[in-house]
C-alpha cells in the first residue's frame, strides 16, 4: 500500500506540470517556428514575393505608398496571428514601399540583392503568377543580361538578335533530368542570374548553375544545357 500510494503521488505531481504548462498563456507559442512566406500586406491585399522578375529600371519605379510598420519572421510565433496593412515578412521596419509605374497590383521596395536595387511583389486579387521562363514572348526579347548570383556583377550582355536566339535555343533545347544531382566533391557550383528583358517595366529572371561539368537549370524541373553555353560566361 505504501509502494501504491508514493506511485500515486508520482502520478498527480506529473500531471499538475502538464495542466500548468498548457494554462501558460504563451508556451503554446514561446518555441513555435514559422516558415513565413515572402508577403508584403497592403491596402488590405497581400502581395507575394516575386522571385523570377527584376524591375527593368529605375524609371518605373512610381510614387511612394508607405513604408512596412512591422517584420512578423522576427516578432511573431503565433500561427493564429492575423496580418495587418503594412505587415512583412522579411522586410525591414521603415523600408519605403512604391507603386510600379503602369502596373496595378504591383509593388516594389529597395533591395540591396535585387538586380537594378529592387524587388517586386504581386496582388494576387489582381493576377496569377506569370514570370515562368515558358510566359517569355522570345520575339519580344530585346535584351539579356547574365550576372554572377553571388554579388550580382554583370557579365555578359547580349543585345544581337542573332546571339540572343543562339542563346535562347540553348535553353530551349537543354535537356529534362529532373534527378540531376549537381557534383559538389569540389565545393557549391557557380550560380548566374539570366535576366531577360522584352520592354515591360519588369524583366525576368532565370537561375543557372555550373558545377564543374555541367550547366543546368530550373525552368520547371532540372535541365542539362549544352556546354556551348559556356561562350556567353566569358569561359
Amino acid at each position: 500500500m505504501k509502494r501504491l500510494g508514493l506511485l500515486l503521488i508520482s502520478f498527480l505531481l506529473l500531471a499538475g506540470c502538464q495542466i500548468s504548462g498548457g494554462n501558460n498563456s504563451g508556451s503554446t507559442h514561446s518555441n513555435t517556428i514559422i516558415d513565413w512566406v515572402d508577403f508584403l500586406k497592403w491596402d488590405d491585399q497581400e502581395y507575394s514575393g516575386i522571385h523570377s522578375a527584376v524591375i527593368t529600371d529605375e524609371q518605373f519605379i512610381g510614387e511612394k505608398v508607405g513604408e512596412v510598420q512591422f517584420n512578423v519572421n522576427e516578432n511573431v510565433s503565433n500561427p493564429s496571428y492575423q496580418t495587418r496593412n503594412g505587415d512583412a515578412a522579411y522586410l525591414d521596419k521603415g523600408t519605403d514601399i512604391y507603386e510600379v509605374k503602369g502596373i496595378s497590383g504591383m509593388l516594389a521596395v529597395p533591395s540591396d540583392y535585387s538586380i537594378n536595387g529592387y524587388k517586386l511583389y504581386y496582388s494576387q486579387n489582381s493576377f496569377d503568377y506569370q514570370w515562368h521562363f515558358e510566359d517569355i514572348v522570345m520575339e519580344e526579347v530585346e535584351k539579356i543580361e547574365i550576372y554572377q548570383e553571388q554579388n550580382n556583377v554583370i557579365i555578359s550582355s547580349i543585345s544581337n538578335a542573332e546571339k540572343m536566339n543562339e542563346f535562347l535555343d540553348l535553353l530551349v533545347n537543354s535537356e529534362k533530368n529532373p534527378v540531376y544531382e549537381p557534383k559538389t566533391k569540389n565545393g557549391d557550383p557557380d550560380r548566374y542570374s539570366m535576366v531577360f528583358y522584352t520592354g515591360d517595366a519588369f524583366a525576368y529572371q532565370q537561375y543557372l548553375s555550373y558545377d564543374g561539368e555541367n550547366y543546368y537549370w530550373h525552368p520547371w524541373d532540372t535541365a542539362v544545357v549544352s556546354g556551348d553555353i559556356a561562350e556567353f560566361l566569358g569561359k
